[in-house]
């Protein structure tokens, strides 16, 4: 029995399930910790997400319009650049940033951060009464943290 050595391409479609057109195409190989597949071609693994667009122009992000990591469907699929990429998971909600008391690394409440825009006194006895550097006092002041807040 001969061997028939398949090309990249054919390898690649052997591994995608297209259940009809306009859905998404999943990819049925290998995939990474976080769900997007991976194509070994020419001994280095690529995604295939990525692989799909080839070629893309370093420094280039391939997003999703579906959101479905195993998505490998071109029409799914666009090319921006990492701030593209980061302004696309706000807009939809992925992001997991967790801000203001929420964040276990907060020592202030919402309730202190808008007594100290108030408080005119210097920053380092604002600081020194809530337990913090002064840093972070001008950083609220200057509206560089907590910004969400009125």
């Amino acid at each position: 029995m001969a061997f028939i050595e398949q090309n990249d391409e054919d390898r690649f479609w052997a591994k995608v399930n297209i259940k009809s057109s306009g859905k998404c195409w999943e990819w049925q190989g290998a995939k990474n910790k976080t769900g997007y597949g991976v194509f070994r071609v020419d001994g280095k693994n690529v995604l295939a997400h990525r692989w799909v667009c080839e070629p893309v122009p370093e420094g280039t992000c391939v997003l999703h319009a579906c959101d479905s990591p195993s998505c490998v469907n071109p029409y799914h699929l666009f090319l921006g650049s990492q701030k593209d990429k980061v302004a696309n998971m706000v807009e939809k909600g992925r992001d997991n940033w967790v801000t203001g008391e929420r964040n276990g690394q907060s020592k202030l409440t919402e309730e202190q951060v808008r007594a100290i825009r108030k408080d005119n006194r210097s920053l380092r006895k604002i600081a020194s009464d809530y337990g913090v550097n002064d840093t972070l006092i001008g950083m609220i002041k200057r509206r560089e943290r907590w910004s969400y807040l009125p």
